[in-house]
């Protein structure tokens, strides 16, 4: 269940919710379990943000949007392997989403593209975010000792 605290840092009543589905294996069914339970005020409910998936064979899925998204890209990605992890963080706008989910893909080796060539990856393309950022800050990310 510390998968589900983390992917929802700062949700008020957090306990009471994984009280409820600490019996699940499955993360997205607690991913689910989480989203049905929550105020539709809550930010998992109206927030846009970034998100990474973490799969038990060892790939990766980074995107952006809000929590429910995360959750379908999890099912959508996972091509016969288990998700071990959901991690969702909101964004002040969706160019901040944006220019996260760049920062992760780049934490996870880029996308599996004809340059990068990164096996482990789901992403096909980069982020708009690589843009946003180069845009923002004059140079691409440094992460690893690497210009992304």
């Amino acid at each position: 269940m510390d998968v589900v605290c983390a992917a929802l840092p700062g949700v008020t009543g957090g306990g009471t919710l994984l009280r409820g589905i600490a019996k699940t294996d499955d993360v997205i069914d607690a991913a689910n379990a989480m989203y049905k339970a929550s105020n539709k005020a809550s930010d998992i409910r109206k927030a846009t943000g970034s998100y990474e998936i973490l799969y038990k064979n060892g790939t990766t899925y980074v995107g952006k949007g809000g929590y429910k998204r995360a959750i379908n890209s999890a099912k959508r990605h996972s091509k016969g392997t288990k998700v071990s992890s959901i991690n969702w963080t909101k964004a002040s706008s969706h160019r901040n989403a944006y220019i996260n989910e760049y920062k992760s893909m780049c934490k996870y080796g880029g996308p599996n593209n004809r340059t990068i060539g990164n096996k482990a990856s789901h992403n096909r393309i980069w982020s708009p975010g690589r843009k946003y950022y180069y845009q923002t800050y004059g140079s691409y990310y440094r992460y690893g000792g690497k210009l992304w």
